[in-house]
């Protein structure tokens, strides 16, 4: 009997790709941690779940936060906010924040979708249409937004407008100075758009810890903290495990380079295991010889393996010389994310934000089996 060759390459792919498990009850549980410390429901909670929810999937992730109770989203752009209504029931509010032009008018009324005016373009676009929307106002980040400028001009005409929300972002979210002048600006921009309409306002994001209660206005969006993403001294709940298969082990003297450019050498006799996956899983190259691989035996762990040299586009060296003899061979698992190691410590070690680490997993890669808890 002779086996197709699609079901034995599939077979074949499925025993040694990495795997990533999302737990949805974690994502609950961060959600409803924000929630508990706003407490006096003065601030309603939304989710921001651009990008595909960071990666984690979109339309999985907006349904677990509705059961939540979370009834405000937040997506990039409008394809993006079509794709989360089709499993969001119409009591759902779902905002885009960028790209909105006069072509997106249908979408908006079909879809019941919100969309965010960036521009005096953008808000001549839907002027008159009789349409909500959000203004988005730069107060110094310098990115998207209205100008002081541009909101003056428009002012007179936002009284036959049906504006929503007035929302901006902080650029740095630490209760400095910075976020005290940006404060000050969004209270002088609210002040004036509310002279002619009646309008909520929006300024932070995730990081409430660091801000007190007069910057936290009609709704807070949350997004990384959902996402297992640290927010000062709040630690959120761990949402991914990510693990992979090792393929290879073996011992190397003193002296031994590893990996490309031969950048590490080896100062001691080194047991290696070799693990599959690489950069373009989206596994940082930065962690060369900096990032950790976890290991456990049956009863106890997790056992630290440091990363030798560089990392390979599928494959990663490690150090296993100091976990105990019989835990790490042929086919056991190496996890990369977990309880023990979270996107939080992998950013420290890779040097960069948890933001990016997140959202550079490759998680619609064929190579990846992704898998929901709930």
């Amino acid at each position: 009997m002779h086996t197709s060759e699609e079901s034995f390459c599939a077979r074949d792919v499925n025993e040694i790709c990495p795997e990533i498990t999302v737990d949805l009850l974690a994502i609950k549980e961060n959600y409803r941690t924000i929630c508990r410390l706003l407490g006096d429901g003065r601030s309603a909670v939304s989710a921001v779940v651009k990008n595909d929810a960071y990666g984690l999937g979109a339309q999985r992730v907006s349904r677990t936060l509705y059961e939540a109770g979370c009834r405000d989203f937040w997506v990039a752009y409008a394809r993006e906010a079509v794709d989360i209504r089709r499993v969001l029931p119409f009591d759902a509010n779902i905002y885009y924040l960028q790209g909105f032009c006069s072509t997106d008018v249908e979408l908006l009324e079909v879809y019941r979708i919100v969309p965010v005016i960036n521009s005096l373009a953008e808000f001549n676009a839907i002027k008159s249409k009789g349409i909500g929307f959000i203004l988005h106002v730069d107060t110094g980040l310098t990115r998207l937004g209205l100008r002081q400028e541009d909101l003056d001009m428009i002012l007179p005409d936002l009284s036959r407008e049906n504006v929503l929300y007035v929302i901006s972002h902080l650029a740095c979210g630490d209760g400095g100075r910075q976020d005290i002048q940006q404060k000050r600006s969004f209270d002088e921009t609210l002040t004036k758009v509310r002279s002619v309409t009646d309008a909520k306002g929006s300024l932070v994001a995730s990081n409430i810890v660091n801000l007190g209660r007069d910057f936290l206005y009609d709704l807070v969006r949350v997004g990384a903290f959902l996402y297992g993403i640290r927010n000062g001294n709040l630690e959120p709940r761990t949402v991914l495990c990510m693990k992979t298969k090792v393929l290879q082990t073996y011992s190397i003297p003193s002296g031994t380079n590893v990996g490309y450019g031969a950048t590490h050498v080896t100062d001691r006799e080194t047991e290696v295991a070799i693990i599959s996956v690489g950069y373009a899983d989206g596994i940082k190259r930065h962690l060369s010889s900096n990032g950790c691989v976890l290991f456990y035996d049956s009863t106890s762990g997790p056992y630290k393996a440091r990363i030798l040299g560089r990392i390979s586009m599928d494959l990663t060296a490690c150090d296993i010389t100091d976990v105990p003899n019989g835990v790490v061979v042929e086919g056991a698992d190496a996890i990369l994310l977990d309880d023990a190691y979270t996107i939080n410590e992998m950013s420290e070690d890779a040097q960069t934000i948890s933001y990016e680490i997140l959202t550079s997993i490759n998680f619609k890669s064929k190579r990846f089996k992704l898998t929901y808890t709930e």
